[in-house]
């Protein structure tokens, strides 16, 4: 399209299929966590998750829910250890990122691959990623079974943020800290699109 043409509104429909959010001809974005868990030999596994999302915002009972196939290595972790950690990192990152997205062998440890620190979370078993800036440590409350996938719905029990950070505004954290956009890989190929924050846009709305 050239500067100053007008996009056209004519809409056409798309296979429903498009509804898996890598395929969508909607770049929508997503955060991308790593999520450290442990098997049941106490052996560390790491991977990339972009569909991490609120579930219950109730501060008595803070929970998250994790889309994921149920034959990972993360999602049997979960199921069998019942802990996780969800670590953010920055966009610096990206490629140590990519790196935990290999499908290793059981037992290897993507964050000795991918040149990641493990440290002791506060509340469970798996490590937070020294790296990330934030961390949200969860119990399993339970899974929820959709056909290939899992629906993990996680007891969010520690949250904890690298400490230069917590004593800022909410303004001032989101113009500090720069956690990668996911936008996705097309089916079959060994690529990924990242968008990295530039831009922020701060809106006001009228009170009523």
């Amino acid at each position: 399209m050239k500067k100053g043409e007008e996009m056209s509104q004519t809409k056409t429909s798309v296979s429903v299929n498009e509804f898996r959010w890598f395929k969508l001809y909607l770049p929508i974005p997503m955060g991308c966590s790593i999520i450290t868990t442990i098997n049941e030999n106490e052996q560390v596994n790491a991977a990339p998750f972009a569909m991490v999302f609120p579930w219950n915002n109730d501060e008595k009972e803070p929970q998250l829910i994790v889309m994921a196939f149920s034959g990972w290595h993360t999602s049997q972790n979960i199921k069998n250890t019942k802990e996780f950690v969800v670590n953010w990192p920055e966009t610096h990152l990206i490629d140590k990122i990519m790196t935990t997205a290999v499908l290793y062998d059981e037992g290897v440890n993507e964050l000795e691959k991918a040149g990641l620190t493990a440290m002791p979370a506060v509340k469970v078993k798996p490590p937070r990623i020294a790296e990330c800036v934030g961390h949200y440590e969860c119990k399993l409350n339970r899974i929820i079974e959709m056909g290939a996938g899992y629906h993990i719905i996680g007891d969010v029990v520690d949250i904890s943020i690298n400490e230069e950070y917590a004593a800022m505004s909410r303004d001032e954290r989101t113009q500090k800290i720069k956690l990668p956009i996911a936008f996705g890989a097309p089916v079959g190929q060994y690529h990924y699109f990242w968008g990295v924050p530039g831009e922020m846009i701060r809106s006001e709305w009228e009170k009523r």
